[in-house]
Parts: structure tokens; C-alpha cells; sequence
């Protein structure tokens, strides 16, 4: 089974996101829900900056950090680098000094 079956089938069971485009802030308000819109933009396009194999293979799907949406494809890579949204929160939880 490809690897895009496999993640649409997890977004599918965890239905935390639809197989659709996104905007950027939309997305990024997804994985920083504590975060006003434009900061959370900010926070994903600083994940993104700082890991330049992220980087890479957004790139390589047609994604540059002054677009404002994100097609399914390029939300694969975002969802094999940080998990689904839920499981990035709870890893940033658990890693939270607080």
C-alpha cells in the first residue's frame, strides 16, 4: 500500500484532518490551537525554517513559505515530519516544562 493511502487512512481513523487544502494558517491553528492565527503561522514556518529536511521535501512537493495554501500532498510530508495534530500536542505537553 503507498504511502498516501496509508496517511489518508490514518487521517481517516483519527479524524483530526481532511484529505483537502489547506490554508497555511488554518493548518498552522491545527497544530498550535493555545496560539492566536498569525502566531501560530509563525511557529509552523519556524518548525519548517529550522529543519531543513522538512524543508527539503515540502519543497520538493512545490511548497514555498510565502504560499498561503497547502495541498494534500504537501501536508503528507508535514504529517510524517510532526505526527497529526493531536500527537504533536501531546508530544509538546509532555516536553513542556510547565
Amino acid at each position: 500500500m503507498s504511502t498516501s493511502k496509508l496517511l489518508q487512512r490514518k487521517l481517516a481513523r483519527d479524524c483530526e484532518l481532511e484529505f483537502r487544502v489547506y490554508s497555511f494558517r488554518e493548518l498552522a491553528s491545527l497544530y498550535f490551537p493555545h496560539y492566536q492565527p498569525s502566531s501560530a503561522s509563525r511557529a509552523l514556518r519556524q518548525l519548517i525554517t529550522h529543519d531543513a529536511l522538512f524543508k527539503r521535501q515540502l519543497q520538493c512537493r512545490g511548497f514555498s513559505l510565502t504560499r498561503r495554501k497547502i495541498s494534500p500532498y504537501q501536508i503528507e510530508v508535514v504529517l510524517q515530519q510532526l505526527g497529526t495534530p493531536r500527537e504533536f500536542y501531546e508530544i509538546q505537553r509532555a516536553n513542556s516544562p510547565y
